[in-house]
């Protein structure tokens, strides 16, 4: 069963109405597209088809994978300082969870969001321990590859997670991000990924992906491969 809490901002999320944390359990926060965008009872179809939050269908209970929320902003594209407000505010919705171990999982216009929000402060990028960015759009890896040094470095201080799909086409194509993939290696970032879905469009299969039985090449699921990594308590 799920719940619908309102925050502020006219921000509503969605999550298990029960839920189980022990202080080490990760938190998965799902930023939708520009599609699934907007009140939580007219969009919550296309979030089950379109979206990360696989556990969030009816008839689904909590998971021991982790706490999920869902998203659904008056905005497809919150700005930096409201991802950060979000975040703060399910975090007080949720205690038990592990604030060290909060990951974020968006697609499209959601994607760009949590690029752009990594990127904007230290203090923002400090926060997240795995992101994972499926058909994010061109904008924020334009700004990655020709802003300054502290945007690249804020990106890079996140371990993050790509997908995407071949021939998605403007403004989602793939250039820019297999550019900015190759310029963090080559400034010496290890824990970075990129998975391209040959032949796919900008609807790569959403689902399928974010089932707890899918592995990319590489052997991993969404959801083992952000268990593998957390935020290092300072």
């Amino acid at each position: 069963m799920m719940q619908q809490h309102n925050l502020s901002g006219g921000v509503e999320i969605l999550s298990h109405a029960k839920y189980e944390a022990d202080g080490a359990t990760p938190l998965y926060i799902f930023f939708p597209g520009i599609g699934e965008a907007g009140t939580a009872g007219r969009k919550i179809d296309l979030l089950y088809r379109h979206g990360f939050p696989y556990h969030l269908r009816p008839g689904t209970s909590w998971s021991p994978l982790g706490v999920f929320v869902a998203v659904f902003a008056p905005s497809a594209f919150p700005k930096p300082a409201t991802v950060n407000t979000i975040i703060d505010e399910v975090l007080a919705l949720f205690p038990g969870v592990d604030s060290n171990h909060i990951n974020l999982v968006a697609l499209s216009a959601g994607a760009e969001t949590i690029v752009e929000y990594i990127m904007a402060d230290d203090a923002y990028a400090e926060r997240i321990a795995n992101a994972i960015i499926m058909s994010v759009t061109e904008s924020p890896m334009t700004q990655y590859l020709n802003g300054g040094e502290a945007k690249k470095k804020r990106l890079e201080s996140v371990r993050l997670w790509f997908l995407h799909g071949t021939i998605d086409p403007k403004p989602h194509s793939i250039a820019p991000v297999r550019k900015a993939v190759a310029l963090m290696k080559e400034r010496g970032k290890e824990d970075v990924w990129l998975t391209e879905f040959k032949g796919a469009g900008h609807n790569i299969p959403w689902n399928k992906v974010s089932s707890p039985t899918w592995r990319s090449p590489g052997g991993n699921s969404h959801y083992s491969w952000c268990r593998g990594h957390k935020r290092k308590t300072k």
